[in-house]
């Protein structure tokens, strides 16, 4: 009796070694790179790479597995295959396996640019011309003019 609980015992615990500890973690990832230079399937069969298993043909190379950072996959991708040109992979788009830079914020019109350029000027409308400070009529009592409409 012993001997048969030890063995069901000793199976339980192969059956969970035998289980993939993957069963928790997250699904693999998909990557994509595009070379600067065409490499030939016979000289690249598919390969692993830190992780990931690879598979390329010209200048297209496709991934699956997980990565630490999406930098690393492609650094490493690039010094087995070649120069990488666009990576994708790990919620990342990498152009020279760099994070691209943002884009400069366009520069309004008839504003300064940010390096010091030339303003634009904008034409104005010509101003009218003040009218005269109403005069009080000769004779009247000072506080006596209201100057529009000649009343008090």
């Amino acid at each position: 009796m012993i001997s048969t609980a030890r063995t069901v015992a000793g199976g339980l615990l192969l059956l969970l070694l035998a289980t993939p500890a993957a069963a928790g973690s997250p699904p693999p990832e998909t990557f994509s790179a595009t070379l600067s230079n065409p490499v030939k399937p016979k000289k690249f069969p598919p390969f692993k790479l830190g992780g990931i298993d690879w598979k390329c043909d010209g200048t297209r190379c496709r991934g699956r597995g997980h990565a630490i950072s999406a930098e690393g996959a492609c650094q490493e991708l690039g010094q087995k295959v070649g120069e990488v040109k666009n990576f994708i992979g790990g919620g990342k788009i990498l152009i020279n396996c760099r994070v691209p830079e943002p884009a400069p914020a366009p520069v309004p019109k008839n504003k300064p640019t940010p390096t010091g350029g030339a303003i634009q000027a904008k034409p104005v409308a010509a101003a009218a011309s003040p009218s005269p400070a109403p005069t009080r009529p000769a004779g009247s009592p000072a506080g006596s003019w209201t100057g529009a409409t000649g009343m008090l």
